[in-house]
């Protein structure tokens, strides 16, 4: 596996040479020998891949992986070949300039390489796609068998016959819109002669060797390999133009090493001067960026129950993970451990995916801002999520609870959660002054969420969710007698009452405790020799019963505070065939009824 994709051999052309079979997905080819394992394979990374890469290190660290896990020991990675490329867009006079006039290379004579026979004189040929020239090949000889060569061609129309379209979303990610014009590519080929053999005379007339021996060192000598192809901003150790080849505007000197380097050259020699890490952004940790985006950006956006939530997730689960990681060098694999890892632990897929979207969220900011080339979210598998099977009481159940519930401090509660469809958290912030007695209805104004380190109130999440309830007689009974009980209580507490207005509350005025509620939720439901139901089933209850009584969905989606009918009649379509039936039923005694008074006539 590789990029979580499985590799599948294949015959490398006619199975010839070298390396007669090969390995293969669309990210990476592993080409291997025929016959024993020798020691040596030889892998080559996808344009696309490569792309996707935020830096040549991470490809071949991920390469590193892959090899050393498949060949189950530590490789040693040399570079057999590198194709360096730029896109130039908006290059005007690029299809009159020509092959011959236009581009020299500097004479071997004013180097200090060796008479190597791959740094001969170029020569140069026509490239096209299909029947239409579109560029320039230039190589050592006529077929292009040189270690060192060069090809320009009018990316643009190559991609209508590729079908690389992804490279237009890549250019227009860094600026380039239809108006800039075609693109144009220069891409030079070094294979390994030259990557091994490179040497060049610095400014102080040293013969310094770049020839690149281990894989890691490619990262810091692109520059190098770049600047030898192209040429020097600023020329050779003798202030004269160098570079292995050079587009030049002629002037009339007869020394063409004179003639000046094209504007647009001067600008493509100038490609690989900014560190290989792109795009270049701060050197934060993901802590220091996360943290940036959920003061300054996020928080004035969302509810301050989402902030609360979203500051916890930061600091118990995601920074002590990936806190002190480089925000550029975060890969896929780091976040897909941070899931394994809380999985591990005991958090729910639920609670996953809730992490992931605060993630993916933050992350995506930093693909907007520039600071990363992807999103390493985009990559990861999430754990699948089980729908829970509702469980709601019958109406016999719920008679039976709300019996054995008379007299019980839950009374109150319990009659208005299975009565309302009221969330728990929207229950235990409930005020008083949100009640009307005397109108028989109430407000649903706020929710309330427990977080370490308290209670946290904030408005419901949608405008379907503050909503006016209308109450039954049997509630507003239960309730004034819920307030005598609440009164006599905090008579009894005297000054350590607090007074929050809580309609369900602790015995000094507080916040009930979420899990001394589902506690004494189960105590009592034991009690009653019913099912062991979450508290939210009651919920589920107070649809279920409604529906089957006839009440239309309509109703019961403003009741519970549903932004959409759909995600009502989605949750409780189990209810649905018995009141289909019961419609049809009373369908068919309305035609029954009619058919027997026409069949009386006709007699």
């Amino acid at each position: 596996m590789f990029n979580d994709a499985v590799l599948h051999m294949s015959p490398n052309g006619a199975g010839q040479g070298q390396w007669p079979w090969m390995l293969k997905t669309k990210d990476i080819t592993l080409y291997v020998s025929g016959g024993h394992w020798n020691g040596i394979a030889s892998a080559r990374f996808s344009s696309h891949y490569l792309w996707s890469c935020r830096s040549v290190l991470e490809a071949i660290v991920s390469a590193q992986t892959f090899l050393d896990d498949l060949f189950k020991t530590e490789m040693f990675l040399q570079v057999s070949s590198v194709d360096l490329c730029v896109d130039v867009a908006g290059w005007e006079d690029v299809e009159r300039l020509d092959r011959v006039q236009n581009f020299i290379s500097r004479s071997r004579k004013r180097t200090v390489r060796d008479e190597s026979e791959w740094a001969t004189e170029v020569k140069s040929r026509e490239y096209s796609v299909g029947f239409q020239r579109t560029g320039y090949d230039f190589a050592r000889g006529k077929h292009g068998l040189s270690s060192l060569s060069c090809r320009m061609y009018d990316k643009s129309r190559e991609l209508v016959q590729s079908g690389k379209e992804w490279f237009v979303d890549l250019w227009r990610s860094h600026g380039w819109s239809e108006d800039d014009g075609r693109v144009w590519r220069v891409e030079f080929s070094f294979k390994r002669e030259a990557l091994h053999e490179l040497q060049q005379e610095n400014m102080s007339h040293e013969v310094v060797f770049w020839g690149i021996e281990d894989a890691y060192e490619l990262p810091e000598r692109l520059p190098v390999l770049w600047a030898y192809a192209t040429g020097q901003v600023d020329g050779g150790p003798d202030r004269l133009p160098d570079g292995w080849l050079r587009c030049v505007v002629p002037n009339g000197d007869k020394n063409r090493s004179r003639w000046p380097t094209h504007p647009v050259w001067q600008l493509i020699q100038t490609a690989f001067l900014d560190p290989m890490e792109v795009p270049v952004g701060p050197k934060q940790t993901v802590k220091q960026f996360l943290e940036h985006w959920l003061e300054e950006v996020h928080k004035p956006n969302i509810r301050q129950g989402s902030y609360v939530r979203y500051r916890t997730n930061l600091k118990y689960h995601i920074l002590p993970v990936i806190g002190d990681v480089q925000l550029q060098r975060l890969t896929s694999q780091q976040v897909q451990s941070l899931y394994s890892q809380k999985i591990k632990e005991g958090l729910s897929a639920s609670y996953i995916h809730s992490i992931h979207g605060l993630l993916h969220e933050a992350l995506d900011q930093a693909v907007k801002w520039k600071l990363i080339s992807i999103n390493p979210c985009d990559s990861v598998t999430l754990s699948r999520l089980v729908r829970y099977e509702i469980h709601p009481l019958t109406r016999e159940q719920a008679q039976k609870m709300l019996s054995t519930a008379k007299g019980h401090p839950l009374e109150g509660l319990l009659t208005m959660a299975l009565a309302t469809g009221m969330r728990k958290c929207e229950l235990l912030c409930l005020r008083w002054e949100d009640v009307n007695l005397d109108d028989m209805s109430l407000q649903v104004r706020r929710t309330v969420a427990k977080y370490k380190g308290g209670y946290v109130e904030s408005e419901p999440k949608t405008a379907g969710s503050r909503r006016k309830i209308i109450l039954p007689q049997f509630v507003i009974d239960t309730l004034k007698q819920h307030r005598v009980h609440q009164l006599e209580a905090r008579l009894k507490m005297g000054d350590a009452w607090i007074d929050r207005d809580l309609v369900f509350c602790t015995v000094n005025g507080d916040y009930y405790p979420f899990a001394t509620l589902d506690q004494q939720f189960k105590a009592l439901l034991k009690k009653a020799g019913l099912p062991l139901i979450r508290f939210h089933d009651l919920r589920h209850s107070a649809a279920t019963l409604l529906l089957t009584m006839g009440v239309h969905p309509k109703v019961v989606q403003e009741l519970l505070g549903h932004s959409q009918i759909r995600m009502t009649l989605d949750t409780y379509s189990h209810v649905l065939p018995s009141m289909q039936q019961e419609a049809m039923s009373k369908l068919d005694d309305v035609f029954r009824r009619n058919s027997g008074k026409d069949d009386k006539k006709v007699q």
